[in-house]
């Protein structure tokens, strides 16, 4: 299924009338179709999908009992639910990161092509600070002593 197939689908649940089963029920089984085709026979989308119920089987209602409406609109929720997260899965799809493999040789030219110039910052940044204090340290007389001190007795 194709992300254009899916909003389709979201589409046509926006559009239904209240409490048009036949139209409702189409649109169930086309998601069910297009679930299994994208994500599989074992995604937990279908068994969702397979839950969404419309109408409570269980009991029958007069058309003007407030349980009508509340079923059908629970069932409409809960579908665009379904669909959402599925959309959101999609989404999740198209952006995978590419595995990154390293090359066989990691020479200067691909280091400079593929490591960010934060990093190149960083590490020029690091090397000047260690030769500044290298230098620094270096002019300190009391070292000087120090280091003096342990050749002349070694």
């Amino acid at each position: 299924m194709t992300f254009q197939a899916l909003e389709n689908l979201k589409s046509r649940l926006s559009q239904i009338e209240p409490l048009d089963y036949a139209s409702a029920n189409a649109l169930l089984r086309d998601a069910i179709i297009c679930a299994r085709k994208t994500f599989g026979e074992n995604s937990p989308h279908i068994s969702k999908l397979e839950n969404v119920l419309f109408e409570d089987p269980r009991f029958v209602f007069n058309s003007g009992n407030y349980q009508v409406k509340d079923n059908w609109n629970s069932g409409v929720k809960h579908l665009q639910s379904i669909l959402d997260a599925m959309s959101y899965e999609m989404n999740l799809e198209k952006t995978k990161i590419p595995d990154l493999n390293a090359p066989a040789k990691v020479t200067l030219d691909w280091l400079i092509k593929h490591v960010p110039i934060k990093f190149w910052g960083g590490t020029l940044a690091i090397l000047i600070t260690t030769f500044l204090l290298g230098y620094s340290v270096g002019k300190n007389d009391l070292l000087r002593q120090i280091i003096s001190a342990f050749q002349t007795h070694g």
